[in-house]
């Protein structure tokens, strides 16, 4: 399935020679890849309630990660699913996580078995 590519560091469109660049719209390996990887990061990025069309939808940070004292079983199970709901994610091989409070970052780092192949992947997480 094709999506709008996405700069990974800016999360902005990318546009090439005018046009919106698409990902995941070949059969090439390395493109659904990159479409998975994307989705992946899209969907971690996704805060609940944040859109307003379905206020359900997205992942409970604020309400069960970047509190008090979180439950680290909670957390981990809300981020394992996450990445695992993905289209084309087969499973994690590798999955680790750690907060610091004293600068509100959250990162994430694992390996995931794709219809593509291995993804590595970190993601990083600052609370406003």
């Amino acid at each position: 399935m094709s999506d709008l590519l996405l700069d990974p560091i800016t999360n902005d469109l990318v546009i090439q020679n005018g046009d919106l660049v698409l990902v995941g719209a070949t059969s090439d390996v390395d493109d659904i890849r990159q479409s998975i990887a994307q989705d992946i990061k899209t969907n971690l990025l996704f805060f609940l309630g944040e859109w307003f069309f379905d206020t359900t939808a997205g992942v409970p940070w604020l309400d069960d990660v970047f509190v008090k004292d979180p439950n680290p079983v909670l957390v981990d199970d809300t981020v394992k699913n996450v990445i695992l709901n993905v289209p084309g994610v087969l499973g994690l091989e590798t999955f680790s996580m750690s907060y610091i409070p004293s600068s509100r970052t959250f990162t994430i780092d694992f390996d995931v078995r794709t219809t593509a192949g291995p993804i590595e992947f970190s993601q990083e997480l600052i609370v406003p």
